[in-house]
């Protein structure tokens, strides 16, 4: 097998073992209660978002949303994490997850302007859904310095 083809067997592997571990926590999630609005038909699943973002001087950031529920008046996003030592608050989420949902509301509130756009991280070992502050993530993420 030549190096190329040999490497992306191995990431296949990786892929396929991921799968199987993360398969049974989801599996949990979709089975609470008050977590099926995040599964339900209409709620849309990896979503790219691109934009321009003002609290980083116009820098342009892409990512994908793992659920975007829209409603009449609101937008939800969610970002499905699997860390092992799930934080107990939002204040005490790493910087790095709190900037990523900032950079989220910032692009979704160009996409949808006048909605009230809000996120959240949906913890699959706890399956258990936190909502961010507002201020909280976009604080975090005008703190993020540029190089």
């Amino acid at each position: 097998m030549s190096p190329p083809s040999c490497l992306e067997a191995a990431r296949t592997q990786r892929r396929k073992r991921k799968r199987r571990r993360c398969l049974p926590k989801l599996m949990r999630c979709c089975a609470t209660p008050d977590l099926a609005k995040l599964f339900r038909g209409n709620a849309l699943s990896e979503v790219p978002v691109s934009a321009a973002l003002p609290e980083l001087g116009g820098r342009r950031i892409h990512g994908i949303i793992d659920r975007l529920i829209i409603s009449d008046d609101s937008i939800l996003a969610v970002d499905f994490k699997t860390n092992a030592v799930v934080p107990q608050t939002p204040e005490t989420c790493p910087n790095g997850l709190l900037r990523q949902m900032g950079a989220y509301q910032s692009a979704l509130s160009q996409v949808f302007p006048g909605k009230t756009i809000r996120t959240a991280l949906l913890w699959t070992n706890t399956a258990t859904l936190m909502h961010l502050p507002h201020d909280l993530v976009m604080a975090t993420l005008c703190d993020t310095s540029v190089a």
